[in-house]
């Protein structure tokens, strides 16, 4: 390659890293400082670039767009941080998660009710246009000027970091809040300014990026990873890492679609999974205070009991679900199979999660491992359903035991970041391996055949008979995970979930246990994704993306995930909101993301959980206590 070439690669790399580097640095800043992990920091990237563009269509300047899109950003994350994320501070990690995961659907639903559906660009500002010439090649200019706006902002960043009174503030703060508290800094007040700060970025990157893309509906989506993908390799909280981690990925990404088009994202995620196995903390990360739901150590979120569902409750429920096929038209029916094939799908997850206290965002590779092998069995080696399933329930549980080995002994958010990073790995091995997955387009023409067991014939091309042969495999799976459960290796997990270092010190193989969840999770995962193909008839690489691993996240604490049937529960409300909402109305979204922001702030024990304490007579205790936090419990405790 000539010289030339290469710096040109090398400037594209720079100038996606330092659109990387300003969303993903409020993204560190913000965790570092507050300790929240924002999934709905994507979102402030959005609102920056769609308000440019509206900006521009109603000034006709780019600068003045420039200008007051990250401030209005801003303003809308200050609101964000004072209404919604201050009563959650105490909360676990995952419901912090889920609070900022609602706001992404309520701001996406909000953005098609103002824009709509349809792609928009923004031209160059005309002063930018154009390009210059570097050795004989011409590079475009505004390229140049994001690559320098980077830089920029970086050194300002330091500036007011190391510098300044305020910046001095922030980092004690950071450090140790409860001290900094002690000294009289107002705390509240300066975690709305670092919110606000950090929102400003993302809206500043919505902003500088727009000319470069089109904008639409789910550019939120793309960027959060990627910038998750930076704040871990660099370290979570530290803004030196963010420029690393930023620059790494942006030469990934320029030098990799030239020298491995076909799976340079899968190289970004392995770099990813390496830096957290070998260095969990990041290449620049260190050790820092606990925050938010983690600063109650590891019963937060784990002290009040588990709340099992007595198994004549499942009985009764499958006798009346048996019954559906007689009472309801065909499309309920078609929404019952796929209700219960998520029920299966969160009640595996939730295996890992409300028993053994691991969150795993990546679980949606297993799903579709599960329903890529059935798939492909089914259609292109004309196996029978009752082997391709149990095959594809295998692999996935294959899969689990690899990655499950890497990553049981990562603790947190460094858990759940690392099922992430091997997640997308082989969502982008299946999105271009286009010989077996069919890539981009996946599988299509999924049989579903007459099938012959035991000398009975069932129809499952018929939608009565795919439904029962669904409902009976559901029910076998829940019966064996509830087995599994009451069992004193379920019982481990528990304890397990309530102290490691305590299972540790009595002698239990805390990272053995940890494992075998892992894979017994993983294999009833790829059962569920084994029963969606034939279902859907078809699979997609969307089936792997980190959205539908988000999923079962949120069906479980929907549910309750700590009452067995809740994932389930969790799992039919989904879909309802989903499903039926959306027959009516194209901004399902708001309404599920509404209800999961009241779930959170109110209702933290699920609809399942709340429904047991009802049926139980448990009763809050004054006003303010209601469904309190399990880290407020224990402290009281």
């Amino acid at each position: 390659m000539e010289f030339s070439s290469f710096l040109l690669f090398f400037f594209n790399g720079l100038t996606f890293g330092m659109v990387l580097f300003l969303v993903a640095s409020g993204l560190s800043l913000i965790f570092g400082v507050l300790g929240v992990l924002n999934f709905a920091h994507g979102t402030f990237y959005m609102l920056g670039a769609y308000l440019a563009y509206h900006g521009i269509r109603l000034f006709g300047d780019f600068w003045l767009a420039l200008l007051l899109a990250p401030l209005l950003v801003a303003a809308f994350g200050a609101g964000f941080e004072i209404l919604l994320l201050r009563p959650v501070y105490r909360r676990p990690v995952p419901y912090q998660l889920l609070l900022t995961f609602g706001v992404i659907l309520v701001v996406t639903d909000l953005v098609k009710m103002i824009w709509g559906m349809g792609y928009y660009s923004i031209a160059y500002p005309p002063v930018l246009s154009g390009s210059i010439q570097i050795l004989g090649r011409g590079y475009p200019r505004y390229n140049l000027f994001i690559i320098a706006s980077g830089l920029l902002v970086a050194f300002c960043l330091w500036l007011f970091l190391q510098k300044t009174r305020y910046g001095t503030l922030v980092r004690a703060s950071a450090s140790n809040r409860k001290m900094a508290g002690a000294l009289g800094i107002n705390v509240p007040r300066l975690f709305t300014v670092v919110f606000a700060l950090g929102s400003w970025l993302g809206g500043l990157g919505g902003v500088l990026a727009s000319p470069l893309i089109s904008l639409s509906l789910d550019m939120s989506v793309r960027i959060i990873v990627e910038a998750f993908a930076v704040v871990v390799i660099g370290g979570l909280g530290s803004w030196p890492g963010a420029v690393l981690g930023s620059i790494l990925i942006g030469q990934l990404e320029a030098f990799g679609i030239l020298f491995i088009p076909r799976f340079h994202m899968a190289f970004i995620f392995l770099l990813m999974a390496v830096v957290l196995i070998v260095r969990p903390r990041g290449l620049l990360g260190a050790e820092r205070e606990p925050a938010g739901g983690r600063g109650e150590g590891k019963g937060a979120g784990t002290a009040l009991r588990p709340r099992p569902t007595s198994p004549a409750i499942g009985f009764v429920a499958a006798l009346a679900l048996s019954s559906l096929p007689f009472l309801l038209p065909p499309f309920y029916v078609l929404l019952a199979t796929e209700t219960l094939i998520l029920a299966l799908f969160a009640s595996s997850f939730n295996l890992l999660f409300g028993y053994t206290g691991l969150l795993s965002f990546g679980h949606a590779a297993y799903f579709g491992i599960g329903a890529y092998a059935a798939g492909l069995l089914l259609r292109d080696l004309g196996f029978s359903i009752v082997v391709a399933i149990p095959i594809g329930a295998a692999l996935a549980a294959l899969a689990a035991l690899v990655i499950g080995f890497f990553c049981v002994r990562s603790d947190e958010i460094y858990f759940a970041m690392l099922t992430l990073a091997f997640a997308q790995i082989l969502h982008s091995i299946v999105w271009h391996w286009n010989e077996v997955t069919g890539g981009s387009d996946g599988l299509d023409m999924i049989p579903r055949a007459t099938m012959k067991f035991l000398g009975l014939t069932l129809n499952l091309g018929s939608i009565s008979g795919f439904y029962y042969f669904t409902l009976c495999l559901v029910t076998g799976a829940l019966a064996i995970l509830w087995v599994v459960l009451q069992s004193p290796f379920g019982l481990a997990l528990q304890g397990i979930r309530e102290s490691p270092v305590r299972g540790e010190f009595v002698g239990v193989r805390v990272a053995r246990y940890r494992l075998a969840a892992f894979v017994i999770s993983g294999a009833f995962s790829g059962l569920a994704g084994a029963l969606f193909a034939p279902f859907e008839r078809a699979v997609t690489p969307e089936a792997m993306y980190w959205t539908t691993s988000a999923d079962p996240v949120l069906m479980s604490l929907l549910g309750g995930a700590r009452v067995f049937l809740g994932p389930a529960v969790g799992a039919g409300v989904f879909l309802f909101i989903k499903d039926i909402i959306s027959a009516y109305t194209q901004f399902w979204m708001l309404s599920l993301g509404t209800a999961l922001i009241l779930l959170v702030l109110f209702l933290p024990g699920g609809l399942a959980g709340f429904a047991w304490q009802v049926f139980n007579g448990e009763r809050k205790q004054t006003r303010g206590e209601g469904l309190v936090s399990a880290g407020a419990l224990s402290e009281r405790r």
